[in-house]
């Protein structure tokens, strides 16, 4: 299962960075261009949480059943808190994007509420941009440490 899921998990990575991209881009332009909300803007929203609740159901299998680092992170935290790999997949990465998915989500309800259109999209923008800001900086890159020899596109 772990050989499935986890290629499942890096590819939702690139489709939640893309819709966090445009759910961001569009609350920045509605609000700075002063535009109508359109169901375009909520659909965006929308997208972008979904994703991300996938992605955390996928990523909570992996921590609890399937991922190697994650056990030994949750066998030993005192350990894993000395070990910069293990403390970013059993602490930092998981907590990262759980803080972003909340985000996310209280970024979208909020911008759903009755109020001026101009005040949905800016809700949006910056609920969007700093879920989207966490999770680039929880994603472990093939460029940092904790994501060193993994690939960008995992396909196995």
């Amino acid at each position: 299962m772990y050989a499935y899921l986890l290629p499942l998990h890096s590819f939702l990575r690139w489709a939640i960075v893309i819709l966090g991209v445009v759910a961001a881009a569009r609350g920045f332009m509605g609000w700075r261009g002063n535009r109508p909300w359109q169901q375009a803007d909520d659909r965006a929203g929308l997208l972008f949480v979904a994703s991300l609740v996938v992605q955390l159901l996928v990523g909570l299998l992996l921590y609890l059943v399937f991922s190697p680092l994650a056990a030994a992170a949750r066998r030993d935290l005192g350990a894993a808190m000395g070990s910069s790999i293990l403390r970013f997949y059993g602490i930092e990465h998981p907590f990262g994007m759980v803080v972003a998915a909340i985000v996310a989500n209280v970024g979208r309800i909020l911008a759903r509420r009755d109020r001026p259109a101009r005040a949905k999209h800016r809700i949006a923008a910056l609920f969007f941009l700093a879920a989207l800001l966490i999770i680039v900086i929880s994603i472990p890159w093939p460029l940092v440490p904790a994501g060193a020899g993994r690939p960008w596109f995992r396909l196995r």
